[in-house]
């Protein structure tokens, strides 16, 4: 199972993805984190997400995101 250090406090829940236990995690929580803990602008944090976490796949143990870019 995959966790992202950095992210615990956007951590949801457990799911299942192929039979195997995933992390589940608020996306738009994950954005609040990288604007308050790396002083990013919104834009920037939902770049940095598309780019370096969302995009990421590595097997069937890859954390899923919920929610959406609804941010301002």
């Amino acid at each position: 199972m995959i966790l992202y250090d950095g992210f615990e406090d956007a951590f949801v829940c457990w799911g299942t993805r192929a039979d195997k236990r995933v992390a589940v995690y608020d996306f738009n929580e994950c954005v609040e984190i990288l604007r308050k803990r790396d002083d990013m602008p919104v834009e920037e944090a939902l770049e940095y997400m598309a780019f370096n976490v969302t995009s990421m796949y590595v097997g069937d143990s890859t954390p899923i995101f919920i929610g959406g870019e609804e941010l301002e």
